[in-house]
């Protein structure tokens, strides 16, 4: 988490993070005594994008327009390589349909390569939320192991416009927040919202409240 926050706070687009990452040692620390890996999705308000990880020691960088989908594991290029074997991308293997990470990445990349050219915003929203749906895994669902564990929430950000989209999977609806109309200056005061509260729904920027930053 504190990776991510870093290259947010000090870097305003991809091909700076990236120019910056370069120079970066980044180990996954391992949880439990199991390295379980880690690994970031860029994307600024030009349409660049990247997805960055550390394997082996290493940086591994994946940088273009056309990296737009992550997933928990294997490594970026294992991935790369499993999608090959599925239609429509080279392979003849149908649509997997299980909860593995690996047969979630398939998914993604073939819904967003169908998805239809949005006509407005609230389209260009709402199908990023679908395809974010088809690769959800719903609480209760086990895997080969039989661990659960389920998709706690869904967000998408519109660059454009600086709005902040969040769908907690324990509430039905749908939040956001406005982003360019906060105070988002060096000593700005911190503010937060619980996004499991109740009855929340729709622009809820309003609702911010002051809060003590916390590390």
């Amino acid at each position: 988490m504190l990776w991510a926050q870093w290259v947010l706070d000090q870097h305003a687009t991809v091909a700076e993070a990236i120019c910056a990452l370069r120079d970066q040692l980044v180990v996954s620390v391992p949880i439990r005594g199991q390295d379980l890996g880690c690994h970031l999705a860029l994307e600024d308000a030009s349409g660049d994008s990247a997805i960055v990880e550390p394997v082996d020691g290493k940086l591994r960088v994946h940088h273009g327009p056309q990296y737009q989908v992550m997933a928990n594991d294997p490594p970026f290029d294992e991935q790369l390589e499993n999608l090959r074997h599925y239609r429509p991308f080279g392979g003849d293997r149908p649509l997997p349909g299980g909860i593995e990470s690996a047969d979630r990445f398939v998914r993604a990349a073939y819904f967003l390569r169908y998805l239809p050219e949005p006509a407005n915003l609230t389209e260009a929203i709402a199908g990023v939320v679908n395809v974010a749906g088809t690769v959800s895994c719903p609480p209760g669902a086990p895997y080969e192991d039989f661990g659960v564990y389920p998709t706690w929430w869904t967000s998408a950000i519109d660059l454009t416009n600086r709005t902040y989209y969040f769908w907690s999977h324990a509430s039905p609806s749908l939040i956001w927040v406005e982003l360019a109309g906060l105070n988002l200056g060096p000593g700005s005061p911190v503010h937060s919202l619980d996004p499991r509260g109740p009855g929340l729904v729709g622009d809820v920027t309003a609702r911010l409240a002051p809060a003590a930053l916390a590390y």
